[in-house]
């Protein structure tokens, strides 16, 4: 390179970085040594970042002496760096297939003993179905209505997984109860006084009512937390209390609804829905495991095969 072109390069750097441009460069040269000698086995590192700090001591030290301008050394640094980059590429990138190899192998090794949460397979196919029932919907949708909901969605992941704590408990079952509450009074609202009355007269209507209220009790009633503090956990007090509710649903049903047939009917409906959600969730589960395991194996075999073919490369 031309003593011009040298004294241009000198200039550049002065007016860019000015009384930096020395340690700058130093620290260019030197972030680039140790980026690509973590390509090649340990011995030559070390013996080749040693050797080119002692190098850069040498040339800063000796300019230094001949009362080169500390701007004017950087321009001569970043002159020898860059005429340098070639030789360097060359030094290196025979070790580089061989790490990529080694470095994919270990990665493949790391998937294939990874171990899925429990939550993540559930996680991912209630997104995947929400996402699904959404996109697939025929009514307008928006980017704020569809993030709103996986926020939503993300929010009630995290707290059923960390049920174990109280405040979660607190909040999911705030949120649920609150959420209950809005859809009753929406229903409310919407059949309006009148209608309301109405179906409360009906027979069959208030066996829809006691069926809900015995569900809701027998959940309640198997709830961890209440099993735990109520019964010390003991399994048989909690079907002992399912029978009791039974039987007071049978008295209110025959005194409210003048027959045990409404209530029956409207436990047998929720029991075909329950049953249905299961095996529709054991499906979606089913599925979401196997596209998720599949992704995994397929994602091993994957980095084995480009191990494989760096190896070669050698």
């Amino acid at each position: 390179m031309t003593p011009l072109l040298q004294s241009v390069l000198g200039l550049f750097i002065a007016l860019v970085v000015g009384a930096f441009a020395l340690p700058i460069m130093k620290h260019v040269v030197i972030g680039w040594v140790r980026l690509y000698t973590t390509f090649v086995p340990k011995e030559l590192r070390e013996e080749r970042r040693v050797e080119v700090l002692s190098d850069i001591h040498e040339q800063i030290s000796s300019a230094l002496v001949n009362r080169y301008r500390p701007v004017e050394v950087a321009g001569h640094m970043f002159v020898r760096w860059l005429t340098g980059l070639p030789d360097e590429f060359a030094w290196f990138s025979p070790f580089v297939p061989s790490l990529l190899a080694s470095k994919a192998a270990r990665l493949s090794q790391s998937v294939s003993s990874f171990r899925t949460p429990k939550i993540l397979i559930p996680s991912l196919a209630t997104f995947g179905v929400m996402n699904w029932a959404y996109l697939s919907s025929s009514g307008a949708r928006t980017f704020t209505t569809w993030l709103g909901l996986n926020v939503m969605t993300g929010a009630m992941i995290v707290l059923i997984s960390k049920q174990q704590h109280a405040w979660a408990r607190r909040v999911l079952y705030t949120f649920m109860g609150g959420g209950g509450v809005m859809v009753l009074g929406y229903m409310a609202w919407w059949m309006g006084p009148s209608k309301l009355y109405e179906m409360i007269q009906l027979p069959m209507f208030r066996g829809f009512l006691i069926a809900m209220v015995v569900i809701g009790l027998g959940m309640l009633v198997a709830d961890k937390s209440i099993r735990t503090r109520l019964f010390q956990g003991r399994w048989r007090y909690v079907i002992i209390c399912w029978l009791a509710i039974i039987a007071v649903s049978l008295v209110a049903s025959m005194a409210l609804a003048g027959s045990v047939t409404p209530m029956l009917s409207a436990l047998a409906v929720a029991a075909g829905l329950i049953a249905s959600m299961f095996i529709f969730c054991g499906i979606i589960g089913l599925v979401t495991a196997a596209f998720w395991h599949g992704c995994l194996r397929g994602t091993a075999a994957g980095l084995r095969a480009v191990a494989a073919g760096l190896r070669r490369l050698n």
